[in-house]
């Protein structure tokens, strides 16, 4: 795949069905302080789509994408292994699963970044119909040797329509070695209203995976802190190291 270099655009306002602002088929190349913002995918990847390929997106800003299904700011799949750093992730929202950063079998490095207001479910009509939002901040599927890591992930939400899992952080499915490290994972919800809710901060702990030295606090279930299971974190089976 194509190697270039791209630096300092404003990529804005873009409508596609995947990968509204970019999207990356199996390249790589350096993508540095570049603002991607407002656009919208009726599929997945309203702001990113990294399909493939190993790309480094440094120093840039990502915020107000939308998508209808899966990934409002990065959606990140089939092998990909990005280099993710020092970004801002703000505002971007979906349907139904990784409002900020989506990730399906795919080892991304996702390094130093701030991650903050992203909802993951904003209506009820999402995929499924009365969708269960997964993963404001971040979703990971079957992200084995994923190193996530020195990010602040700070007051994103599963959902603000109905139930919601993984405010901060959800990860699932096959992630044997990935490595979720020294995050701040602070002031999420796993939902915003007065409805059922698991891991306000991080839902997950698969097999193998290793979730050490992070600080989690002040997260919540709901609006209320009353109803659900997990407010820091809820694991569901699995037996990550701790």
């Amino acid at each position: 795949g194509s190697t270039p270099t791209m630096l300092n655009n404003t990529i804005n306002g873009n409508q596609a069905a995947i990968g509204a602002g970019i999207a990356f088929f199996s390249s790589g190349g350096t993508w540095d302080g570049n603002q991607v913002g407002a656009n919208h995918a009726s599929g997945g990847g309203g702001g990113i789509l990294i399909n493939a390929g190993n790309p480094q997106i440094l120093n840039g800003q990502l915020f107000n994408n939308t998508a209808v299904t899966f990934g409002g700011g990065f959606l990140i799949q089939a092998n990909a292994a990005p280099t993710i750093s020092n970004n801002e992730i703000r505002y971007n929202t979906a349907a139904n699963a990784g409002a900020g950063v989506h990730v399906a079998a795919s080892q991304p490095v996702i390094r130093n970044n701030t991650i903050t207001n992203n909802v993951a479910a904003i209506t009820t009509t999402g995929n499924p119909t009365v969708a269960t939002g997964y993963g404001g901040g971040l979703y990971l599927i079957s992200a084995e040797r994923a190193v996530i890591s020195g990010n602040v992930i700070i007051s994103n939400a599963g959902s603000t329509a109905y139930r919601g899992s993984g405010g901060g952080m959800y990860v699932w499915g096959n992630c044997s070695g990935i490595q979720i490290q020294f995050n701040q994972v602070l002031s999420n919800a796993a939902t915003t209203i007065n409805s059922y809710g698991e891991g306000g901060g991080i839902y997950g702990g698969p097999d193998g995976a290793l979730i050490q030295g992070n600080i989690i606090a002040g997260n919540r279930t709901n609006n209320a802190g009353t109803t659900g299971r997990g407010a820091g974190l809820f694991q569901y089976g699995g037996a990550a190291h701790y």
